[in-house]
């Protein structure tokens, strides 16, 4: 029986999820349940085509799942007798050189994507520069705070706990697998995705497993994550994986009839151009971090929170 529970990283892979898995269960029926109870939605209506998604409505949903996340997390830290950094986010580097190098690196990349499309071809126009109003700048904060949430919320969900805890039942790449065929999965559900902007998705979790991988941290991929839904939500003002914010910048429209380049109702994370940056990115990561350094494997006193 002792064989069937426990391994050589104490309590087997298997068993550790489904009690996060419980946990999480349990939290998320309190959690809805308070958010119908204050009318707050969690989603945006179904349909296939380009949807509305208010910020506000992304900042309070993806924040709630996160610490709902982080709560579980906390209560398996302490079951396992490993620090929290272990899963991470480590404090020590809490918004730190990683973070924003990763942001830089997302809002050039949705840049080049963009002006990609436009020399490639793709039909793009710009809106003009709105005046400075106060309502312009707080739509620029609370969607900068937005993406943040959501970059906390889906690098911790798909590679954080799970990440870990799968890598060390059976290995780090099988575990990135599996979690980015989970993310990819999940963005199904969107009004407006396509195959090719699924296949993308994929594609977005295993760059962030490998900037997971050389970095020891999921700072660099929350600040890129952040950055570059940022870029194409508020900035440009093109859908995000088939989803628009009413709140943007530039009021960019990107059209034309060859999907592969523009697009088409994915926006930019449908065009090959989303690829070809994601390799160039992911060039960027093995040139600047060389050293895998995640670590699952050992004992709890050699990681630091």
């Amino acid at each position: 029986m002792t064989n069937v529970f426990i391994g050589s990283n104490g309590i087997r892979a298997g068993w550790r999820l489904s009690i996060f898995g419980a946990l999480i269960v349990v939290e998320l029926l309190i959690l809805l349940g308070l958010l119908k109870l204050f009318h707050v939605p969690m989603h945006p209506p179904k349909g296939n085509h380009t949807q509305h998604v208010p910020a506000l409505m992304i900042f309070v949903a993806d924040t709630a799942l996160f610490g709902a996340l982080l709560l579980a997390t906390f209560i398996m830290s302490k079951i396992e007798k490993r620090p929290m950094g272990s899963y991470g986010i480590p404090l020590r580097q809490a918004f730190g050189a990683k973070f924003w190098l990763g942001a830089l690196v997302g809002f050039i990349g949705i840049t080049v994507v963009i002006g990609a499309i436009a020399l490639a071809g793709g039909n793009v126009r710009f809106g003009g520069l709105p005046a400075p109003t106060p309502a312009l700048a707080g739509a620029f904060v609370l969607c900068l705070l937005a993406f943040l949430a959501a970059g906390f919320f889906e690098e911790f969900l798909f590679r954080g706990y799970i990440q870990y805890t799968l890598s060390t039942g059976m290995y780090f790449w099988p575990a990135a697998i599996l979690t980015s065929a989970f993310f990819a999965f999940m963005h199904t559900r969107n009004g407006g995705e396509t195959l090719a902007g699924i296949a993308q998705v994929f594609l977005f979790g295993i760059v962030f497993c490998v900037m997971l991988q050389r970095t020891g941290s999921l700072w660099f991929g929350i600040g890129y994550h952040m950055a570059w839904d940022w870029g194409q939500t508020f900035f440009y003002g093109v859908p995000d994986s088939g989803l628009k914010s009413p709140q943007n910048l530039l009021h960019t429209v990107i059209a034309g009839h060859t999907v592969w380049i523009t697009g088409g109702s994915v926006g930019p994370e449908g065009s090959i151009f989303t690829a070809v940056q994601l390799l160039l990115v992911l060039a960027f990561v093995a040139w600047r971090y060389p050293k895998k350094t995640y670590v699952t494997t050992a004992p709890a006193a050699a990681v630091t929170a």
